[in-house]
């Protein structure tokens, strides 16, 4: 084809979107890959292949896959954890992947897989670079893959224990950054703990005599051992750390940035003292909630048509944006990318939290944002109108939710905006369900119990644990655990409940800002363009699907 007839950027995603459409996935997956060959910076080729992923991942194995995958975890086209589940179906096509991948939930019906069936899967997984990429920076939601996860870790060391010095640094890497994003959801036996202290006490010893330590025992005593103040995390933290060890080079900056990130906490917590207790901020503070890596920046930006021509009216800069209960901070990413020139103020009453949070920022060069440790009902005290208010998963567990709509609303410019995030009171019924048996059995509110009855759910399966819990990535990690199913203080409620109670604080629904997949529901109950549905009509649409929202109405607000 002659160069002035070669395709564009536009032309390929427009092709992509047409073939997508019409059920042809091989081609638009390759319109897609050209797009990004064409034009390997762009945010729309990045986020449009991303996104395609997320819902078509391709089930073969292919080179091409591998290698946009990869990409795609690396530099976060998607958020990792919405990419996660594609991928996880991706490697398990493979068959030695899959016979190791035996059911952990219900009755067992098959025996646990062979030692030779889990090492051929290791050695599959080694050389598989997008398990790696996966298992560095997206919690694996799938409990199948956790029970694998642990039963290599158990068998190789083992294997370590009798001598064997064959650990594979690739997996055994990669399973230990996992490890530290879960928390250790899959706590090792006392036999594997033991052999893992042994391992590290072996490697202590001989690096105090300057023997050279093997990389791939680091790693897997990681697998069982958390490196935060151990030991072993403190050769890690060293300046020399990088230098004698460059194959762990992922997992040192884990837990050099874990350091860096308590320096940020130790400026922040003057400012906590003056915050009035709450078993919530204490619950944030102990689990720090979510644990994330990489979070998509400079990304293309969605705002439902009325919020876009509000948005669009405001002065080209200088426009100010709160993000109020920021957490750990992947609601200020998003903030950025919908409000690129905006200056954005975050707060929350999590010190830990707000770390986290500030240290994310500083490593991805957003240098556009305060941070406060604050309550929210204080928003008033920073003495600023906003032109944005970002709220999410935040007004749900506060005592009077609708106090917290009247602060936000004392702080919005008449001409504002405010997207808050709120539980829907079906979506969240199967969530509510397993509290009510937490309280009604006894389980306690502590590692050990949160953990015995994440198990005993996945022993029993079923019905007893429901898909919508199952596929959570909260469900496979320890502070996420407790954030699902043990949380202090969470309230859920029918759209027209949230929405009347943000009507009584002078505020009016401009959007429902609704997923493709629930926009199609609401097209098959209401004959109509889900743009224009009414909080009753919305609720029409979740009697036929209880889980639309799954779990969060997002709602666009203004001031009547």
């Amino acid at each position: 084809m002659p160069s002035h007839l070669a395709p564009s950027v536009d032309h390929l995603l427009a092709q992509a979107r047409d073939t997508a459409a019409s059920g042809q996935y091989r081609h638009a997956f390759d319109a897609l890959y050209a797009a990004i060959a064409l034009a390997p910076e762009s945010a729309r080729a990045r986020a449009a292949l991303g996104q395609f992923l997320v819902a078509h991942c391709p089930a073969r194995r292919h080179a091409d896959v591998d290698r946009v995958l990869c990409l795609a975890l690396d530099q976060a086209w998607v958020r990792p954890s919405d990419l996660a589940p594609a991928v996880l179906a991706y490697l398990a096509a493979e068959p030695a992947v899959a016979q190791a991948l035996m059911p952990s939930t219900g009755a067992p019906t098959h025996e646990a897989p062979s030692a030779r069936q889990l090492l051929t899967a290791a050695g599959h997984l080694e050389s598989q670079p997008v398990f790696c990429a996966l298992a560095s920076v997206a919690i694996l939601a799938d409990a199948d893959w956790q029970t694998l996860l642990a039963r290599l870790r158990d068998l190789l060391l083992a294997r370590r224990h009798e001598g064997k010095r064959d650990t594979p640094l690739r997996l055994t890497l990669a399973m230990a950054l996992q490890n530290d994003l879960t928390e250790g959801i899959e706590p090792p036996s006392a036999e594997t703990l033991a052999r893992a202290q042994a391992l590290e006490a072996g490697l202590l010893a001989r690096h105090q005599i300057g023997t050279a330590v093997n990389a791939a025992d680091i790693a897997l005593v990681a697998t069982a051992v958390p490196l935060a103040g151990s030991a072993l995390g403190a050769l890690l933290r060293s300046s020399h750390a990088q230098r004698e060890w460059p194959g762990l080079a992922p997992l040192i900056e884990r837990v050099q940035a874990a350091a860096r990130e308590a320096v940020v906490r130790d400026r922040l917590i003057a400012d906590a003292a003056r915050l009035s207790e709450d078993p919530v901020r204490d619950h944030y503070d102990a689990h720090p909630y979510p644990r994330w890596v990489r979070e998509p920046l400079g990304m293309p930006a969605h705002l439902p048509a009325r919020v876009a021509r509000r948005v669009s009216a405001w002065p080209a800069t200088g426009a100010q944006v709160l993000v109020a209960g920021c957490g750990t901070g992947q609601q200020i990413f998003v903030a950025h990318d919908r409000y690129p020139l905006a200056r954005i103020v975050a707060i929350d009453f999590s010190v830990n939290a707000l770390a986290h949070a500030a240290h994310k920022c500083a490593e991805a060069g957003l240098d556009d944002v305060t941070f406060h440790a604050m309550d929210l009902h204080q928003a008033a005290t920073l003495g600023q109108t906003f032109r944005a208010v970002e709220c999410v998963g935040v007004l749900p567990h506060l005592p009077d939710p609708e106090a917290g709509f009247a602060a936000l609303s004392k702080v919005m410019a008449p001409d504002a905006v405010l997207y808050a995030a709120v539980y829907s009171a079906r979506a969240r019924a199967p969530f509510e369900a397993l509290r009510r048996r937490i309280h009604a059995e006894g389980w306690t509110d502590d590692a050990d119990g949160r953990l015995a009855f994440r198990r005993m759910l996945i022993q029993e399966g079923g019905a007893s644990l429901p898909d919508g819990v199952a596929r959570s990535p909260d469900f496979h990690a320890a502070g996420g655990l407790r954030d699902l199913l043990f949380h202090v203080r969470e309230r859920a409620l029918p759209m027209t409940e949230w929405v009347a109670m943000a009507q009584r604080q002078g505020l009016t629904l401009l959007a429902v800002d609704a997923p493709l997949a629930t926009a199609a529901m609401a097209r098959s109950v209401v004959a109509q363009d889900p743009d224009t549905l009414t909080p009753d009509q919305w609720d029409e649409v979740e009697q036929a699907y209880p889980a639309a929202f799954a779990g969060l109405y997002r709602l666009w607000l203004a001031k009547a």
